[in-house]
């Protein structure tokens, strides 16, 4: 005869079942549907289809969804599964049985993991007898699907188990699933908050970087979310092996935390939402924090001062205290003097860590390498485009001495003039790599003028030319051919496929850009053209080609087009203006031609008018300028095509001619 307790662990097993095995028959049929059926619907058109090389994890299969199903199913069973926990009758009735607390929690968990982990393996054995009986090498092998089972299965335990965990944590079911993402995604979101917040106060911190180097083993949503199926070729899988084995070691975790909560639990706690009294002010604690750090970051950002950071700080960090305090007390009421005191704690507290934050990272601000210690180094305007220099064909950084040397001037400088709220936003980034393989990532915004001189030291050396200019790395023999418009009023263009045509204008384009001052390579012309560089055939998803705006300053590039009769075509030309139109810039405006549009619809601001060619030369030989906009101009063009094509720019108050200077003043 079965003993009691043996009944009861069968009748355990079956309320399980009934209670949470619908969430296993959703994620079945849903794994059903996005592979299996996937791949029947596919194989007639096979032929007709892009090689597939993500295997399961490929757009074909819907790796979104999977992704979906990966984080919501395991979330509903842990959810479900620990309601018991939550609701005052259920928990005095399970908890009066004759069974352990731990060999309770043991059965709940052997069901949802069991639910879990038997859609998975029950689809895997589908596409294993696809493997089999048809040929389906074109979509899969035996090793993309043991990686895929691999992957699901440990995606969904960690999940699944970071849901269980906070499931013995808190007393409601709604605050368990919130929380459970919170949890998941707070490694990654506190370390942006603190990198960005600190960047505000400590010059030269890469925020970008930081939040995109190595980012995703911080999540395991940002790492499946993080990968791209579409571009084939240029990642690697969606979740490496590390990755795994380091998921299995927090499912581990989180049951054994998870087990010890449990165990410690009080009855009374269900239906409060946090159910161990001493995380209460650490919850409270932390959502103030995470507030004051992401409202000094809109702030920040958006007003552009510390005036705004400090203000956002104080209003996020009330607003957190006050948010927390409401969820735990389950009241608005939460005005009394005893919270008003425990705020000024919390509030003196949020505002040391805030504090120390960018004291901590004091060390890092002055540091500059030694040059015997570079290995190579990149100046540019941000992360992605160092990322795409290395991922580029051409990927060298700079090596020489004197580059090296000239970047380390800058740098030294740069840490003494940066301006993290720089109106200017002129931004440059630096990365040295080091002999040791490590990197050192700096970021910088500062006013241009009192840079200058360090940075015409930099630009002056040829390798910075090459990395700033990546076509002077390529050989003639990858170029198809150029094409060459005005980049105003593209309306005519000039395209060089000629071996010998192409062959001489290659070798005078690089021998410009090499004899390029500073002020052309920071100087915007509005009368400039684009050139598109046109690679030869290469593999998939390869560069198809490079982009260079070139203008007046490349003086042999204008004259070998003079002299081929290309010139009117390939730069725009003052009897191709009908009119330019000047208006004054007001501070409201946000971009040229959002100003233009704001104009127009007023109707009663009356432009000063040009249509002398002399004039319109001029102007279309100016510098356009963003930061210190004094004169919005609009051309109007005379377009073959006919109709009207407007054109708008905005220009300094240095940059402008004197007759424009002259007419406003007047």
């Amino acid at each position: 005869m079965p003993s009691k307790t043996s009944l009861f662990r069968k009748e355990l097993l079956k309320q399980d079942f009934r209670n949470v095995g619908w969430i296993g028959i959703v994620y079945l049929v849903g794994l059903l549907f996005l592979l299996p059926m996937n791949l029947v619907l596919s194989l007639p058109d096979m032929l007709h289809r892009e090689p597939n090389e993500h295997g399961l994890f490929s757009r074909m299969f819907s790796y979104e969804l999977q992704g979906l199903f990966l984080f919501v199913i395991p979330v509903l069973m842990g959810v479900f599964l620990m309601r018991y926990m939550h609701v005052r009758s259920s928990s005095d009735f399970m908890h009066s049985l004759p069974i352990r607390r731990e060999k309770l929690f043991h059965y709940h968990l052997l069901s949802g993991l069991i639910f879990l982990t038997v859609p998975i393996i029950m689809t895997g054995l589908v596409l294993l007898l696809f493997i089999g009986t048809t040929d389906v090498s074109f979509f899969y092998s035996i090793g993309d699907l043991g990686y895929w089972i691999l992957v699901m299965i440990g995606i969904t335990v960690v999940v699944f188990m970071a849901s269980v965990f906070v499931g013995t944590l808190t007393g409601l079911s709604a605050v368990q699933g919130v929380l459970t993402y919170i949890l998941l995604l707070f490694p990654v979101g506190i370390y942006g908050l603190v990198a960005y917040n600190v960047g505000f106060f400590v010059t030269g911190i890469s925020s970008d970087s930081v939040m995109l180097d190595n980012v995703q083993y911080y999540s395991p949503i940002v790492d499946v979310f993080g990968f791209t199926p579409a571009l084939q070729g240029e990642q690697p899988l969606p979740v490496e092996y590390t990755s795994i084995a380091i998921y299995f070691g927090f499912s581990v975790l989180f049951y054994a935390v998870g087990l010890i909560a449990y165990k410690n639990r009080l009855l009374e706690s269900a239906s409060q939402a946090i159910a161990i009294s001493w995380l209460k002010p650490i919850f409270i604690f932390g959502v103030s924090l995470c507030l004051a750090l992401l409202s000094g970051l809109y702030f920040g950002e958006s007003q552009g001062s510390y005036y705004g950071l400090v203000f956002g700080y104080i209003a996020g960090g009330s607003l957190g205290y006050l948010l927390s305090t409401m969820v735990i007390e389950k009241t608005w009421r939460v005005f009394s003097s005893a919270h008003w005191k425990a705020f000024g704690k919390y509030a003196a507290t949020v505002s040391v860590v805030l504090v120390l934050l960018p004291v901590s990272f004091q060390p890092f601000e002055g540091f500059v390498p030694e040059q015997d210690d570079i290995k190579g180094v990149f100046v540019g305007d941000g992360y992605y485009e160092y990322r795409r220099v290395l991922q580029s064909d051409h990927s060298n950084l700079m090596q020489s001495e004197e580059a090296i040397a000239a970047t380390r001037e800058l740098h030294s400088e740069l840490i003494d003039r940066a301006e993290p709220f720089s109106e200017s936003k002129n931004r440059h980034f630096i990365v040295y790599q080091l002999e040791n393989g490590k990197s050192v990532y700096r970021s910088y915004f500062f006013d241009r003028e009192k840079v200058q001189e360090n940075f015409k030291q930099l630009a002056a050396t040829k390798e910075y030319k090459e990395l700033r200019y990546p076509i002077t790395q390529l050989s003639l023999s990858e170029v198809l051919g150029v094409n060459l418009a005005p980049k105003l009023v593209p309306d005519t263009d000039v395209n060089l496929f000629d071996k010998q045509k192409l062959s001489e204008f290659w070798e005078v384009l690089k021998k410009d850009i090499y004899n390029l001052s500073y002020e052309s390579m920071i100087k915007t012309n509005s009368a400039a053209s684009t050139l598109y560089v046109q690679l030869k055939d290469r593999e998939y998803n390869d560069r198809p080609g490079y982009n260079l705006s070139i203008d007046q300053s490349f003086m042999k590039t204008t004259e070998w087009l003079k002299e081929e009769g290309l010139y009117e075509k390939a730069f725009l030309q003052a009897e191709e203006i009908e009119k330019v139109d000047v208006y004054p810039w007001k501070p409201s405006y946000t971009s040229p031609l959002r100003a233009y549009r704001s104009i127009e619809s007023e109707g009663n601001i009356q432009p000063f008018t040009l249509d002398g060619s002399d004039e319109i030369e001029s102007l279309l030989r100016t510098e356009e300028s963003w930061s210190h906009a004094e004169y919005l101009i609009v051309f109007y063009p005379n377009l073959k095509s006919g109709g009207s094509d407007e054109r708008a720019i905005s220009i300094s108050a240095s940059e402008a001619p004197d007759f424009i200077k002259q007419h406003f003043n007047e």
